[in-house]
């Protein structure tokens, strides 16, 4: 992970959990609005379907009726049975009987025919149709249903054009009985028109269609559909699609009958049937459920897009909400990375009134308060690590003086005065370079100078045996590597390499540079050591015969670090090897 997702974690992490904050009440809220809406339409649908279907069959009823008290008032006339009886009838009562037919009928357009047992029309008050003159229809259609009746009221689907131009669809009428005798007929003629404009134009819910049945279930109305009248209603439509007003109504107590007929018998329609006045009659009335699914469908697509635009509107808010409160946290957090690294001068801007703002001042008064300590403790440490270089310097430079006044005393007892005077001037020399505490390094060519210096005065004691030979990459002369580094190995491979050695004496220095290291070999031609020795120089800094070297590699170590020090490579009898390992461009770079 990179530091720039590092650092956007917490921001997303917040950020998704405002969105999901926000989008969970709006989710609920939707669902509900959805539910509700849908249920409050398909209320409104029922109830509507159940009032248009409790007024068409109330208004069809009533229609029903009034033919029927007409026909039954003046089946009771006794002028019409008179004329019934007896054809002769003189004007007068002809007028009267029609002005007492017209009194009792209901306003409407449906004619009403008054006919004698041989079916011949007395009265009318429409044009006489001749489909009732036909002698075949003498034991068939209309005339058989009222024989049958035997005087009781019947409707018969009756499907004709009468003289009008009216398409008749059904008719109502009775026989007309007098003390057992067959004297005639009434009959009401009832056209399509006259239902349509009755139940066709529902205020109620005009999205229902009507279809009125016969006692053999066909069609003989069907308000919306004509090519469907005169055909089985189940040629329309499934049994289980009928619903009775029972069900409609027990559904508005639980709110789940209907609805989970329809979704079990996967409806298209809602249809509910009712009996009209001639029980084997019935009306049906037919609620087309597509209107309710696109209606569903519309709701969801506006709960839809409101939810979107929702939450685009939670979304981008909980975005700025959110990038609010993450951004002081990641400045926070790369200012805490920066204090990790060492860069202690780190402060935060955090303009914030709240717990955050607090935050960024206390950390602001944290990284001022460390970096003092920090200071504190570097100048203690730098303080400590002078004390102990000058500790080892101190323990280095009395050795030497020692060593090098020892030479002088024994030239001046030999009588060797000029070259007392010699030694006594390289040795100056010497001393004011290791006395000089305004300056702790030096340049590699300085110490080369001084180490000749300490050679010669050592060549007073040893002769000509002892040989210096210095090799050293021009790329390294000029740089600073601290005092007193070199003299001190050397003066380790004289002291326990060559004190007993009679035969030729040689010592070799070697530098260059190696990557960002310089390396200085010291080699000698001595009595050598054994590794248990070298082991010890490093491990003990009481071992007193090699304080020089021990004293020299943990100077190192103060100056540059633990991976920088002195490597010792020796054979016992051959030679010893020194090698110095420092970095390269350090001081003064």
């Amino acid at each position: 992970m990179d530091k720039k997702t590092k650092q956007s974690t917490y921001f997303y992490k917040l950020l998704l959990s405002l969105i999901a904050v926000s989008l969970v009440p709006i989710i609920i809220i939707g669902v509900i609005i959805s539910n509700y809406v849908r249920k409050s339409y398909s209320d409104i649908m029922y109830n509507q379907a159940l009032e248009a279907s409790s007024v068409g069959t109330e208004k069809l009823n009533t229609m029903l009726e009034d033919y029927n008290t007409t026909i039954n008032v003046l089946a009771e006339n006794q002028k019409i049975i008179d004329v019934l009886s007896d054809e002769n009838i003189e004007n007068e009562n002809l007028e009267v009987i029609y002005e007492e037919i017209y009194l009792v009928s209901p306003p409407s357009n449906c004619p009403l025919y008054i006919l004698n047992s041989d079916r011949k029309v007395m009265f009318g008050t429409g044009k006489w149709n001749n489909e009732y003159n036909s002698k075949s229809n003498e034991n068939w259609g209309i005339y058989r249903y009222l024989n049958e009746a035997k005087g009781e009221n019947v409707i018969y689907n009756n499907r004709f054009v009468d003289s009008n131009k009216n398409e008749i669809i059904m008719s109502v009428g009775k026989s007309i009985i007098v003390e057992d005798k067959l004297i005639g007929y009434m009959i009401i003629d009832i056209s399509k028109d006259t239902i349509s404009s009755l139940i066709g134009n529902s205020n109620y819910n005009p999205l229902s269609n009507f279809v009125i049945l016969d006692q053999l279930d066909n069609i003989i109305v069907d308000i919306n559909n004509k090519n469907f009248e005169g055909k089985k209603f189940y040629n329309k439509y499934s049994t289980k699609e009928l619903v009775t007003k029972e069900s409609l109504n027990y559904r508005n107590g639980s709110g789940t009958k209907v609805e989970d007929d329809i979704k079990e018998k996967e409806l298209n329609n809602i249809l509910i049937k009712e009996n009209l006045v001639f029980k084997s009659w019935k009306l049906v009335t037919e609620l087309p459920l597509d209107i309710l699914k696109d209606n569903n469908a519309n709701i969801k697509s506006l709960i839809s897009y409101g939810a979107v635009v929702s939450i685009i509107l939670s979304a981008s808010l909980a975005y700025f909400l959110a990038r609010s409160i993450a951004n002081p946290v990641e400045k926070l957090s790369l200012a805490m990375m920066k204090i990790e690294k060492g860069k202690l001068d780190t402060r935060v801007n955090i303009n914030r009134r709240d717990e955050i703002g607090r935050l960024g001042d206390g950390f602001n008064h944290m990284a001022l308060k460390l970096k003092a300590q920090m200071n504190n403790i570097v100048d203690k440490e730098k303080k400590i690590r002078e004390n102990e270089i000058k500790l080892l310097q101190a323990q280095i430079n009395p050795h030497f003086l020692y060593n090098s006044l020892d030479t002088i005393k024994w030239l001046a007892k030999l009588g060797e005065n000029e070259k007392v005077a010699d030694v006594a001037v390289d040795l100056g020399q010497i001393l004011r370079n290791s006395i000089d505490i305004q300056e702790e390094y030096i340049s590699i060519d300085e110490s080369i100078d001084f180490l000749e210096s300490y050679i010669n005065i050592q060549k007073l004691r040893l002769g000509s045996k002892l040989s210096l030979d210095v090799k050293m990459e021009e790329s390294i002369l000029n740089e600073k590597i601290p005092k007193l580094i070199l003299q001190p190995i050397v003066e380790n491979s004289i002291i326990h390499g060559f004190e007993l050695k009679e035969e030729y004496c040689k010592i070799i220095i070697v530098g260059y540079r190696s990557g960002d290291n310089i390396k200085i070999h010291i080699m000698d031609n001595g009595s050598g050591m054994d590794n248990s020795l070298i082991e010890n120089i490093f491990k003990d800094k009481n071992t007193k015969s090699h304080i020089g070297l021990y004293n020299v590699d943990q100077r190192l170590k103060l100056y540059y670090g633990k991976d920088y020090g002195l490597e010792i490579e020796s054979k016992k009898d051959h030679y010893t090897k020194v090698t110095i390992n420092v970095p390269y461009k350090v001081k003064g770079d």
